[in-house]
């Protein structure tokens, strides 16, 4: 039998950057989300510490609790995914036989996020889009023209605007 906590900092220096794993943005965002994660479950009613005991259940309060926080949508979300890709990486070491947090009972009580992805957001009109894509071309060709014959010349003056 296998503690959740005892494996945490494997987890984690699997998934982080530099000398031994030891740095990375995406390691301590997930170091603190584990460790409210391992704290929840042990607080909890259950007292869950093993993987053995861990259930989709468990997962589907932590959901729960997640969204009570006040939170933005995208947040929850995020933190679910980093325990969601810890119980994924216990299912790989053999602690797991299932990755319970991609359940679909305990996935329900996270927020839709409305079909939206990264990236989709767009913070200008298209009106806006295209009187700025138009200013930035005709400075580009306007660069080009004043230089003469020099290639690198126009390039950079280009890449300075």
């Amino acid at each position: 039998m296998v503690r959740i906590d005892a494996v945490t900092e494997d987890f984690l220096t699997d998934k982080g950057k530099g000398h031994r794993g030891k740095s990375g943005n995406y390691r301590s965002d997930a170091n603190r989300e584990l460790n409210r994660f391992v704290k929840f479950l042990a607080q909890h009613e259950d007292a869950v510490t093993m993987f053995e005991e861990l259930e989709s259940g468990h997962l589907r309060e932590y959901a729960r609790h997640l969204t009570r926080q006040g939170w933005a949508t995208g947040t929850v979300r995020t933190y679910y995914a980093y325990v969601s890709a810890f119980c994924g990486w216990a299912v790989r070491e053999g602690h797991l036989a299932e990755n319970v947090a991609q359940r679909r009972n305990a996935t329900e009580p996270i927020p839709d996020d409305g079909g939206h992805k990264s990236g989709d957001q767009q913070a200008w009109s298209a009106d806006d889009r295209q009187q700025l894509t138009s200013y930035v071309d005709e400075q580009a060709h306007e660069a080009i023209d004043n230089v003469s014959e020099d290639r690198e010349a126009a390039i950079k003056a280009c890449r300075d605007r």
